[in-house]
């Protein structure tokens, strides 16, 4: 299943078209989904299950939002393709995780979270924040390894956040984030993830990795993604599934 044109139907800069784009692509794809309305926002959930894959649907203001985080829906969409997976995929997660924390105040805490956030560039995946350890932490190392695609972990990552953000909050301590990066940077982007500090000083200079030059920009377009590393992104997810449910 090819990712890469699965983005390039969801990039807009409009999160009402996005949304309706993500249906469309679940309708064409012959996957179930519920839409959960709130006030303000919608999630989309597909299928059952105590263990969520989950991100965003939202993108930042002014951007088309390729790699955050259309690249992690695409993803999404190819392991329900091969799993019989428990999805979740938020709105407004750019604005403070507000449909995260719906959801949990709707449904209440899962017995672990997986958080995919920039799948679409690099070919290392980096686990955050890694602050603590847990046996289902390890399970998803395992997964990744199985996949055969290193890896690089984060004790935390200055001014970034993400969905997981919430169920953390809530008291859930089975919660990650996986995101693809790329290995040629590894040392920088260790460095920036480790010192608030050194974050700052890079972002004032212009010195952050070039992977995250990006970030948050009109140039967040499907043309700055590839189908290799879209699809290391989904075999190592679904190797992760595959270890979280044995």
């Amino acid at each position: 299943m090819k990712l890469l044109p699965i983005v390039k139907a969801l990039e807009d800069y409009d999160n009402n078209k996005r949304l309706a784009k993500l249906k469309q692509v679940l309708k064409k794809n012959n996957i179930k989904f519920k839409a959960e309305k709130y006030n303000s926002g919608e999630n989309v959930i597909i299928g059952k299950g105590n263990i969520l894959f989950v991100a965003h649907h939202d993108t930042f203001p002014n951007s088309p939002g390729a790699n955050d985080n259309a690249s992690a829906m695409a993803v999404l969409i190819g392991l329900a393709k091969k799993r019989k997976a428990a999805i979740v995929i938020f709105g407004e997660e750019e604005t403070g995780c507000i449909r995260a924390k719906a959801y949990i105040d709707e449904h209440g805490l899962p017995k672990a979270v997986v958080n995919l956030e920039m799948m679409g560039r690099g070919d290392m995946m980096a686990i955050w924040p890694v602050d603590y350890q847990r046996p289902l932490l390890e399970k998803i190392r395992n997964g990744i390894r199985k996949a055969k695609i290193s890896f690089e972990e984060a004790r935390k990552v200055p001014m970034f956040w993400a969905d997981f953000t919430a169920f953390r909050q809530a008291g859930l301590k089975d919660t990650w984030c996986l995101t693809l990066v790329p290995s040629s940077e590894r040392k920088l982007i260790r460095r920036l993830a480790t010192s608030t500090l050194w974050a700052t000083f890079l972002i004032l200079i212009g010195g952050i990795p070039e992977f995250f030059r990006h970030y948050h920009s009109h140039s967040d377009n499907s043309g700055v993604l590839t189908e290799k590393s879209l699809q290391l992104s989904l075999n190592a997810v679904i190797s992760v599934y595959d270890e979280l449910h044995k």
